[in-house]
């Protein structure tokens, strides 16, 4: 989180420096659900990190937890 946090805060301070924070539109989003990859060598579990929360799915499927993703918009 403190390393977003910085990356964030270093794309948005020089618009505060130039004037220009109040009238751009930043977006932050992330990607979508865990993945279950049929090509890798070694078995990995898509629940190990809980990455589409109290939803089912994984990427590429229609369920929630595979297309939700975190956005913010400024």
């Amino acid at each position: 989180m403190q390393r977003i946090d910085a990356a964030v805060g270093d794309l948005t301070q020089p618009l505060r420096d130039l004037g220009l924070d109040e009238n751009t539109l930043v977006v932050f989003t992330s990607d979508n659900g865990p993945s279950q990859e049929s090509y890798l060598k070694a078995a990995y579990d898509p629940t190990f990190f809980a990455g589409y929360g109290p939803f089912d799915g994984i990427k590429r499927g229609t369920l929630k937890g595979g297309v939700r993703e975190p956005t913010f918009a400024r």
